[in-house]
């Protein structure tokens, strides 16, 4: 294969996206495979910037001799509605997963080799929309190149060491891998102004002056924004030269005109939205699809109502159009269900006709469509907004430039603009919101305002205009050294909220997810009913914790905007952190973990818990998050699991009640299935019959159809529902779902990491883990004694397992099913799912509750001293074996075995032994001096990507086992 260059890029674009690139493009390509990115990026709208991306991908491929970054992080300060950037990286990878020939296949084979080669995939893409225990398919391999999607908060808290959501065993998995290896793209970096300021301190922190020794590959960061902002550089931002205002394309997109009359509406609420709902349906008539924008969710929904009961309205009151709603605070899974639903009538699309040829759309929306959404309107109504906001609505307003000139509406508040022209303190937008009005005001002409891309005349725009962004505190070395001690987190912990939003808005999310299996009258049940199909980020919500916790003390939650960090004051009942007669929710963090417990008190809900709660409490409809909703809520659970490529259907009763087209045969078929309880016996054939009528339900959705297909072939396995009624349906086999990237486990526990489908013998899988750690440090670029390290770690990391206690947990407490596999097991598929059975198991084996097997690895490890001493770093080494689940970063945990055995070396030929009370926990056992000595030598974050190394070769060697299995 020839080396890529930059002449080759515009037949890769060509080929990759069907178009000729833009000059900036090509200018980009030729800029970055030069040197480095530029640190700020100045792009108006409509202008393609989402190919930096593409741009980024080509340089990876084609960078021989000059690194550039694997992981390509794409973030905005939004929560998503439809993304331009995502759909246009998944595009990338099914054509490049596909591409065998030109330039697009020699791009696919070089990705391929820098993903580790064989059949690995050339890209990998993910959003990530809330952390969930678990789902982590992102960091599959340090080596794949992979397009992440994601917010402010989401890789934030996670580059701080503190992921929302995430659990705190695999916080410096996150960490490390974003921060090394990394290109990480702020778009609208204007609206992101702390954040960006948070990044700039975290590369500092990763230079060569905060570590001994640095590892390759640093972090880069550019600052997309119409309004640039560099984290303080005075480098000149990247931008449209005259050869871009050329291109007739981009000329007409520049050169549109977008009218947008000024008026004044009424300040209550009914009225506003009267006023808003006439502008609209005005427009309507000559649009094929009319944007509604306003500042408040509960304004939205009240439009979105309106607009409804007048398209069900008779005779000169009915409204002949199609209306839909649009808010951040949506599960992805429905979020994509509406989206579907329109996705022809509103996305940006060349070939779409300049005038309505059928039924207009009316789309309500907030701020969510600001950032990122492909959505092209021919009118729109606003509300008043600061100037930066209302520039990117108006970028969804004709945003190819078909129309040429199109009409807009730009709606004030009276009590938001007097008279006088005195700036107004918004709920939302501050001042800002009453001076761009005012500022409008005086450079309109007669009370029109062109805010067309070349027609806006941006002279006297002051700071004061725009959304407010404080900044953030200065981020010193004593913060990361707080963030990086992970287990156990100090008492004093830094609010990583402060320093991505600022100290005026400290907000945090919690991930929540609606379950129709919870039985009311038996909550102790609902631990092992979520076990048995755990939550995932496709069906999860973030919500503001305020609200959450107004919400479930039977408040009515407080108004809030689609704005990050902006969302409005917490209510008293949040600040006193009282929960009389608070509803009953449960905390999930794992089916082992000892968070995972039943919750009544609002002041026990904390920022990034995942909460799971009763689908009959309401609290969401199908356009998202409604506190004022009491209507029973869709059970995504099964439908998540299949996105993530696992097969688990439960039958209940809930489960028919949401499957309303079941036919009549069907229905019959099931509901005995749904009612059964566990000491009925379950007939193979009468359940196979069951999946047949499943898959055949021509109104059924694709995804079930499919599933029950599967559910029908080989593996099918069958087990009661821990609800008491019901039943869980699983396969051995794993669904194949295009496009999906599939679950990752065993990132933390003992228990859950050391489940297989078949029996893998101890000693071949450290082979594999080792094996794999030196592929990973080589490819990336290590020196040959730290791949070495690697390497040993992974040959030394479960020796612990070898205790026998354990082993006996491993086969499920029965040493008849341990004696019959002949050989220590690293896993097994005897060791019960269910919580109550892993403790009745671990019971029986005597092994203590809360016992870490890495501690003893590290014992052990210490005892072989010929092994430890052939390392080049033995402090690394044996730091990776007590880190590999999360722990000891900087302390060990306390474990209480009243019945300690001494535990022979599983080495080949080795005399070392240690007792499985090995007192690590103790302040000078090492693992505390030994931490902070590797933090000092490898950086913050560079010691957290080896243990990431290491982390994923385990998590690797242990998915490959039981696929083969």
């Amino acid at each position: 294969m020839s080396a890529l260059t930059a002449r080759d890029f515009p037949a890769f674009f060509q080929e990759l996206n069907g178009v000729e690139p833009f000059p900036w493009q090509v200018r980009l390509a030729a800029e970055v495979m030069a040197g480095q990115w530029p640190e700020a990026i100045s792009l108006p709208t409509a202008s393609g910037k989402t190919a930096c991306i593409d741009v980024a991908i080509f340089a990876l491929a084609a960078a021989v001799g000059r690194r550039q970054p694997r992981r390509i992080l794409f973030v905005v300060d939004r929560r998503l509605v439809v993304d331009e950037a995502h759909a246009r990286a998944v595009r990338a990878a099914e054509r490049l997963a596909e591409a065998k020939a030109g330039v697009l296949g020699a791009v696919a084979e070089r990705l391929r080799e820098l993903a580790g080669g064989g059949d690995a995939q050339p890209l990998a893409t993910a959003i990530l929309r809330g952390g969930i225990y678990r789902d982590d398919g992102w960091v599959r391999s340090p080596l794949q190149p992979t397009v992440v999607l994601s917010t402010v908060d989401q890789i934030g808290s996670r580059l701080l060491f503190r992921g929302y959501g995430v659990s705190p065993n695999a916080w410096p998995i996150h960490a490390g891998l974003l921060a090394t290896d990394s290109l990480l793209i702020v778009d609208e970096a204007h609206t992101s102004a702390p954040f960006v300021e948070t990044l700039g301190w975290v590369r500092r922190y990763c230079e060569d002056r905060w570590a001994q020794r640095r590892l390759p590959g640093a972090l880069q960061v550019v600052a997309m924004s119409a309004t640039p902002v560099t984290g303080g550089s005075t480098t000149r931002p990247f931008t449209l030269d005259d050869a871009d205002r050329a291109h007739p394309v981009l000329q007409r997109r520049l050169q549109a005109r977008k009218l947008a009359t000024l008026a004044r509406a009424p300040s209550k609420e009914p009225a506003f939205v009267g006023d808003a709902l006439k502008h609209a349906t005005q427009l309507a008539p000559s649009a094929r699809s009319v944007g509604v924008v306003v500042n408040r969710v509960a304004t939205a929904r009240a439009i979105h109502a309106a607009l409804n009961s007048r398209t069900k309205a008779k005779g000169g009151d009915r409204l002949d159009a199609d209306v839909i709603l649009l808010t951040g605070r949506v599960r992805p899974i429905a979020r994509d269900a509406l989206v579907a639903e329109v996705r022809g009538r509103v996305f940006s699309d060349p070939n779409r006709p300049g005038v309505a040829a059928t039924r207009p759309l009316l789309v309500v929306a907030t701020q969510c469509i600001e950032v990122g959404a492909d959505l092209d309107f021919d009118a729109l109504v606003t509300e008043c907004a600061p100037i930066d906001a209302l520039r990117q609505r108006f970028g969804r307003l004709d945003r190819l430039g078909q129309r040429g000139e199109s009409k807009a509406v730009v709606l004030v508040r009276e009590d938001s603009a007097p008279d006088d022209g005195t700036p107004v303190d918004d709920p939302v937008y501050g001042e800002a919101l009453s001076r761009t009005w005012n500022w409008l005001t005086e450079a309109s002409a007669g009370g029109t305002f062109d805010f067309g891309i070349e027609h806006f005349d941006g002279a006297g725009l002051t700071a004061d205009l725009l959304t407010p962004t404080p900044s953030a505190p200065v981020l010193l070395p004593a913060h990361v050294d707080c963030w990086v001690q992970t287990s156990p987190a100090p008492h004093a912990d830094p609010d990583p909220a402060v320093f991505l939003h600022g100290p005026a808005e400290p907000r945090a999310d919690v991930q929540v997810v609606w379950r129709s299996d919870l039985a009311a009258e038996a909550p102790e049940s609902w631990p092992a009913c979520v076990a048995a199909c755990p939550p995932s980020s496709p069906e999860a919500m973030s919500v503001p914790l305020f609200q959450f916790r107004a919400w479930l003390a039977g408040e009515g939650a407080p108004a809030s905007s689609d704005v990050e960090g902006l969302e409005g004051a917490p209510s008293e009942t949040d600040q006193a952190a009282t929960a009389a007669g608070a509803r009953l929710v449960l905390r999930w963090a794992g089916p082992d973990d000892d968070r995972t417990q039943l919750v009544t008190g609002i002041d026990r809900i904390l920022p990034g818990d995942t909460l799971v709660v009763p689908a009959g409490l309401g609290g969401c409809d199908r356009f998202g998050w409604n506190p004022a909703s009491t209507e029973q809520v869709s059970d995504l659970g099964d439908e998540a699991q299949f996105l993530r490529r696992t097969a688990i259907l439960r039958l209940t009763a809930g489960a028919l009640r949401d499957w309303r087209w079941l036919t009549a045969e069907a229905t019959a078929a099931l509901a005995p299935l749904a009612g059964m309880t566990a000491e009925q016996e379950v007939d193979e054939g009468e359940m196979r019959e069951a999946l047949s009528l499943l898959s055949g339900e021509s109104d059924a959705p694709a995804w079930l159809r499919a599933l029950a297909d599967h559910l029908g072939g080989k593996g099918l396995q069958v087990s009661p529902h821990p609800g008491g009624t019901g039943l869980v349906l699983s396969s051995t086999r794993r669904l194949r779902v295009a496009g999906s990237l599939g679950a990752v486990e065993g990132f933390s526990d003992d228990a859950t990491s050391s489940r297989a489908a078949a029996v893998i013998p101890l000693e071949a899988h450290l082979e594999h883990v080792s094996s794999l750690a030196r592929h990973f440090g080589t490819l990336l670029g290590l020196p040959d004694e730290l791949v070495a390290d690697l390497g040993r770690a992974g040959l030394l990391h479960d020796w612990g397992k070898a205790d026998p206690r354990f082993q006996l947990w491993l086969a499920g407490g029965d040493p008849a099913a341990l004696a019959a596999a002949g050989c220590l097991l690293a896993k097994s598929p005897r060791l019960p799912r269910s919580p109550d059975g892993l403790r009745k198991a671990r019971d029986r084996s005597g092994y203590p509750a809360g016992g870490r097997h890495e501690l003893l690895s590290v014992g052990l490890a210490q005892s072989e001293r010929h092994l430890l001493g052939a390392a080049s770093e033995p402090d690394l080494v044996l730091h990776l074996v007590a880190t590999h689940h999360g722990r000891c970063r900087p302390l060990a945990p306390t474990v209480l075995d009243e019945s300690p055995r001494s535990v022979k070396a599983p080495a080949p030929g080795g005399e070392g032994a240690c007792s499985s009370d090995t007192r690590l926990d103790a302040l000078d056992s090492g693992v505390l001096e030994r931490f902070w000595r590797l933090v000092r030598r490898y950086g913050w974050w560079g010691l957290a990507y080896l243990e990431a190394i290491l982390r994923l070769a385990d998590q690797r060697a242990s998915q490959q086992a039981r696929e083969e299995a």
